[in-house]
């Protein structure tokens, strides 16, 4: 049911690659895109938000301690175009070159609700999209990329992104809204619940 209803497509075996050796080379979480990143609307971040609980998922997998990091760059209100001048400084202050990452990308729902227009806002996604995919032709430690869709708007605004393939070098697309949309027990308001942000952590387990 996971498969079929929670996430667009994903290639299990890329994201599986680079979490897979996170007991023995670490791993850097780091989370781009708006309030849902920021963990608005959860009472413990650190507790609740579905990073930390993948985190903790993959933690426990280890036999001995691990090394995992987990970095929340969200910002209330942001879309792709914000996201494309914070990439460089993702790379520069939280990826490590040796250590390899898993960087998650979550504009989509200030993409389909910002003031920018449709056109701009799609162009700026897959030119953040490409930088993101980018990273892996550096000398340097794998990066798996996934991105948290929307379907309410998402497959309009970034229908150009879809057509040309630029998701294609994604481990995952994942649409949160297949999620039991807007279902009082996954989301409050316009942002997930704690259970919400749970199952969208159950999912990222599910893909590794």
């Amino acid at each position: 049911e996971l498969r079929s209803r929670a996430y667009v497509r994903a290639r299990s075996d890329a994201l599986s690659a680079v979490v897979g050796a996170s007991c023995e080379r670490g791993l850097d979480i780091v989370a781009m895109g708006g309030s849902i990143t920021q963990g608005r609307g959860l009472s413990n971040v650190s507790l609740e938000h579905y990073a930390h609980r993948f985190a903790r998922a993959l933690d426990a997998r280890c036999a001995n301690a691990s090394n995992l990091a987990v970095m929340l760059r969200g910002t209330r209100g942001r879309d792709s175009r914000y996201g494309v001048h914070q990439l460089p400084r993702v790379v520069e202050d939280d990826l490590s070159v040796s250590r390899p990452a898993l960087l998650i990308i979550e504009f989509a729902t200030n993409d389909f609700e910002g003031s920018g227009t449709p056109g701009a806002v799609s162009l700026a996604t897959e030119l953040l999209v490409g930088s993101a995919l980018a990273l892996n032709a550096r000398p340097r430690a794998p990066v798996a990329l996934v991105m948290l869709e929307t379907s309410r708007g998402g497959r309009g605004m970034h229908a150009n992104v879809t057509e040309k393939g630029r998701l294609d070098g994604c481990a995952a697309v994942i649409d949160f809204d297949s999620i039991e949309p807007k279902a009082p027990r996954w989301w409050v308001g316009s942002h997930p619940s704690a259970l919400g942000h749970a199952l969208m952590a159950a999912l990222l387990v599910h893909l590794t």
